[in-house]
């Protein structure tokens, strides 16, 4: 397959399918496939694998999506942290419409959801949100603060994942941004991530 649809493929299989497939493909192009598949869907595959094989992947992968790997690996399973994707699209509190559009344009290939745009300040520190639509029906030469959503619904990294399937339960949103103690963004987490996590768990509990 395309590296593209191989990657796309790959992820949508049955963690016990994918296992199976890393156990059996070439070294090197499996490490191909961890390059391009988002964060998020790396760190499932690799928290269940030997550490052995874990460390000789990441070798191999660029240094601060390693870095970003790995501390993902380290959180608690129970927690947002485990389960958030770092690769989202985000916008300065200064930008404009049209810089926003053209930004969303280059990175929609990259990013898990194009249809929120987080609005930071200088620190990173999470301001805001604006959709999509609102990017499109806006002015280009607006800018985002005059018509960011102030109030937005978000999680801790250190969140349980109950709590943060009951956020989306509670707000209807498709994805929620998590962020750490001082409000600083560091990813997001879909609405299907979150319930096949907190589905797993309630199996777990019930097996015990």
């Amino acid at each position: 397959l395309e590296n593209g649809t191989a990657v796309r493929t790959f992820e949508e299989l049955p963690m016990k399918i994918r296992l199976q497939v890393a156990a059996q493909v070439k070294h090197e192009y499996l490490v191909k496939l961890i390059n391009e598949m988002a964060i998020d869907e790396v760190v499932d595959l690799l928290s269940q694998l030997p550490q052995r094989r874990v460390n000789a992947l990441l070798n191999h992968v660029p240094k601060e999506k390693a870095e970003q790997i790995s501390r993902l690996l380290g959180m608690s399973e129970r927690t947002a942290g485990s389960i958030m994707n770092t690769e989202f699209i985000s916008a300065k509190v200064t930008d404009t419409a049209g810089t926003v559009l053209d930004k969303i344009k280059n990175e929609s290939k990259k990013k898990e959801s194009i249809y929120y745009i987080y609005v930071l300040d200088e620190f990173n520190t999470l301001l805001g949100m604006v959709t999509l639509r609102q990017v499109l029906t806006s002015p280009p030469e607006r800018i985002v603060s005059e018509f960011m959503h102030k109030r937005v619904a978000k999680v801790r990294v250190i969140t349980n994942i109950k709590e943060v399937a009951e956020v989306f339960y509670k707000y209807d949103f498709n994805i929620v941004p998590v962020v750490d103690k001082q409000n600083i963004i560091q990813g997001i987490i879909t609405m299907k991530d979150a319930f096949e996590s907190v589905f797993g768990e309630i199996r777990k509990e019930t097996q015990q």
